[in-house]
């Protein structure tokens, strides 16, 4: 090619590049306009509507009983992890006149065996990047452990030897003590934990779930004692486990008989149901604090059971009313008034009750006009429809911190006990989105008619009684009660 021709050719592929470059710029510059056409008609006081949920399912799970009696769910999981978790029946419902019992036994539960010392126990744990730990509830303790699907032989042995075999040492017991009666004078000085102490003796009385912990009954706390209600209820008979990990049933089998098999069966205990108070009609408690600079209120009402089948719609419920920072008591108290920097809302059960709370805290000043409003929304979700778009949010949110745990193996372990300790049905994970998208507005109104009667609630606060009783009682008779009979 002679050089004439190759100019030609240069000038040609540049002024082809040119125009393709003006031609890129000339329809990205009309995307931007249009972009920009579409943006201006976009109202943005409306949220955009949210896509519809993914499918998901809970997954499937297996059940086996070893030869102790020990009823095992297994759920199969392809991942490197492992999830043990154990639920024994009892927890503080069985505190008896010592409250703190089962929270002692809980806490304790890995602080040395028969055949290790709490160092040792805490250094192998180390070892091998595991974690066994034990919490107690109104209904249970729950032991927990978890870590790589290759250490499944040592962390199910440091498993299996905090449940059968805790020792409960006396130096370890000592330095409890210590521990726990300092975070209770800690406890003590914040409203937050009185006001959750009088909720209590407000809904379940004398009962062992009404009973505050006191530094009188944590000194009473003897390894004896401690002793006794682990024999008593960490009995196989008495617990269920849940596994999840990747293991054949028969593999997992063989592990567990190996590690707990000789685990003795011992007598199954018997578990009364507790005795509440009957309330009725409203109720105002005011717990005095002379030196408070806010109030704490809640507003308390009764809910469904764990196993009520309505129990996932009044989830819904307390959704739109305090959920989080787009619902309707935020958005009231904090948006519109300022009077908090949060109010929320849910529903709560245990094995024998079920409770609604809705929670503030405010400014002394406006106690009773945060209180107001509080109840105005109460009001207003029994007369009113929820508008479809603000149902819909819920229920979506809803559906996305569903689809969000389901991938969370020690929530799976967790979900696949309390099918077995609220007697759930087998499907009840399954079609709990199901449940989630049936609830219509209707329903909302007459679940909040049905639980949240204004002339039902109780409501109690914790303040300063000097500044905030008297715009109390424009809601009804205020009864005062005394911090000390809290320990506060």
């Amino acid at each position: 090619m002679n050089m004439s021709r190759t100019r030609e050719v240069i000038s040609e592929y540049s002024y082809g590049s040119r125009m393709k470059n003006i031609m890129g710029f000339t329809g990205a510059l009309a995307i931007l306009l249009a972009a920009g056409a579409a943006h201006a008609q976009v109202d943005r006081t409306k949220q955009p509507p949210a896509a519809p949920a993914p499918a998901a399912s809970f997954p499937a799970y297996e059940e086996f009983t070893l030869k102790n009696g020990l009823r095992v769910f297994f759920v199969r999981d392809s991942r490197p992890l492992v999830t043990f978790r154990m639920l024994v029946r009892g927890g503080r419902s069985v505190d008896g006149d010592l409250p703190g019992l089962g929270e002692a036994a809980a806490d304790l539960l890995t602080q040395g065996t028969t055949k290790r010392s709490a160092e040792q126990y805490a250094d192998e744990i180390d070892f091998i990047g595991g974690g066994v730990s034990a919490s107690v509830s109104d209904d249970a303790i729950e032991v927990i452990g978890g870590g790589l699907r290759s250490q499944t032989e040592a962390l199910l042995d440091l498993f299996a030897d905090a449940v059968k075999n805790p020792a409960y040492p006396a130096e370890e017991l000592d330095k409890y003590k210590q521990e726990q009666i300092s975070g209770l004078q800690a406890q003590m000085a914040q409203p937050s934990w009185l006001v959750t102490q009088a909720v209590n003796r407000l809904l379940y009385g004398g009962s062992a779930y009404g009973q505050v912990r006191t530094a009188p009954a944590i000194m009473g706390l003897t390894r004896e004692k401690i002793r006794n209600y682990h024999d008593t209820y960490f009995v196989p008979g008495n617990a269920v486990m849940a596994v999840v990990g990747d293991f054949t049933p028969k593999e997992l089998r063989a592990n567990l008989e190996s590690k707990l098999g000789d685990w003795a069966p011992g007598a199954v205990p018997t578990l009364a149901r507790p005795d509440f108070p009957e309330r009725t009609g409203r109720r105002i408690i005011l717990i005095d604090r002379p030196a408070a600079v806010q109030s704490n209120i809640r507003v308390v009402a009764g809910g469904p059971l764990f196993n009520d089948p309505i129990r996932p719609k009044t989830s819904i419920l307390a959704s739109i009313l305090g959920g989080g920072s787009t619902a309707r008591l935020y958005m009231n108290l904090r948006e519109t008034h300022g009077y908090t920097y949060g109010s929320y809302s849910f529903f709560d059960a245990n094995l024998y009750s079920g409770r609604f709370i809705a929670q503030a805290e405010v400014r002394n000043s406006v106690t009773d006009s945060a209180l107001a409003e509080m109840l105005h929304e109460i009001e207003r979700i029994q007369k009113e429809n929820v508008p479809r778009e603000e149902l819909d949010r819920t229920v979506q949110a809803a559906e996305g911190t569903f689809l969000l745990s389901v991938a969370e193996p020690n929530i799976t372990a967790q979900r696949v006990l309390f099918i077995q300790q609220y007697d759930l049905p087998k499907n009840y994970y399954n079609n709990l989105l199901d449940v989630y998208r049936s609830v219509t507005p209707t329903d909302v109104k007459e679940l909040a008619r049905r639980y949240l009667n204004p002339d039902n609630l109780a409501i109690v606060v914790v303040g300063r009684a000097s500044e905030i009783q008297s715009g109390l009682e424009r809601f009804g008779t205020v009864e005062v009660w005394k911090a000390e009979q809290f320990g506060g």
